[in-house]
């Protein structure tokens, strides 16, 4: 006896692996979207802390160059002593460290020659 194209129980077994189908594309997709947000949220709060760092290191090198005194910078072997040029200026005429009255005064516009940096032991 031959059993017809449309039994019941294949039709319960193709809905079944239809909604087993389904349920898994609906979790792949809920994992793919919330992995995407979550990267979204990562880079954001990398970004803003690369900021935060950015606005710090500036702060942090106004404060130091305002107090007039030459501060080192350095990247790897890159370094470099900083001041800033009113405080050169100031002592260039007579205003500022002991010694600069000895020193001309620099052309308007110009920046006088940085100190070299001590070599590294």
């Amino acid at each position: 006896m031959e059993t017809a194209p449309f039994d019941i129980k294949n039709l319960f077994r193709a809905a079944l692996l239809w909604r087993l189908l389904v349920a898994l594309w609906v979790l792949f997709s809920l994992a793919y979207i919330g992995n995407d947000f979550w990267k979204q949220y990562v880079t954001k709060r990398v970004d803003e802390a690369r900021q935060v760092g950015r606005t710090e290191l500036v702060n942090d090198i106004l404060r130091l160059a305002k107090s007039c005194e030459p501060f080192p910078v350095f990247n790897g072997d890159n370094r470099a002593n900083l001041v800033e040029i009113d405080c050169l200026r100031r002592a260039a005429a007579g205003q500022g460290a002991a010694g600069a009255a000895n020193r001309p005064a620099p052309a308007p516009g110009t920046v006088p020659p940085m100190p070299q940096p001590a070599p590294r032991p």
